[in-house]
């Protein structure tokens, strides 16, 4: 093997790594931020069924996508269908906490 194709095999390998690391660190954030929010959201309102459920949801991918925007991306670069997403995702909380106070 000549030294440039070394370089590059060692270069492939630190950005695999690399990756790896990335992608570790924004599930543990993900999954971090959604417990968090679970427990949270059943101290503060455990007579809400499903609520905290779906803040914990909503929650861990907001933080994945915070954490990761690029994964998130369409073919044309726009993050718009993962904003979506995430208000889609927001809305079910929403609901179920206007449906607990006037329903």
């Amino acid at each position: 093997m000549k030294n440039d194709e070394i370089r590059n095999m060692e270069h492939g390998l630190a950005f695999t790594r690399q990756f790896a690391k990335q992608q570790f660190q924004s599930t543990v954030a993900m999954f971090v931020s959604a417990a968090l929010a679970l427990f949270v959201t059943d101290a503060v309102a455990p007579g809400i069924s499903g609520l905290g459920l779906a803040i914990a949801a909503a929650t861990g991918l907001s933080v994945g996508v915070w954490c990761q925007p690029n994964e998130y991306r369409s073919r044309n670069g726009s993050l718009t269908l993962a904003i979506l997403l995430i208000a889609g995702m927001w809305t079910v909380p929403v609901i179920v906490l206007l449906i607990s106070f006037f329903g």
